[in-house]
């Protein structure tokens, strides 16, 4: 890895697995303490699974410090 970003690119491309599995998924995802170190990535991690797979739900994260919704 030569930066941060290419880091949070790599962590964030999601596995055929989870492709697979997220498509199993019913309803949309909510991520608790997604403002803690491993949220942020989990969440992009998530999206970018779910655009893969072209389903319109959304990823939904709480915490103590602030809530995100996804479009």
């Amino acid at each position: 890895m030569r930066s941060v970003f290419e880091l949070d690119s790599r962590l964030s491309d999601p596995s055929e697995a989870l492709l697979k599995d997220m498509a199993d998924v019913e309803g949309d995802i909510l991520l608790l303490g997604v403002g803690g170190k491993m949220g942020p990535s989990l969440a992009r991690l998530a999206m970018n699974a779910l655009k893969k797979t072209g389903q319109g739900k959304k990823v939904i994260g709480a915490s103590r410090s602030y809530v995100y919704l996804s479009a």
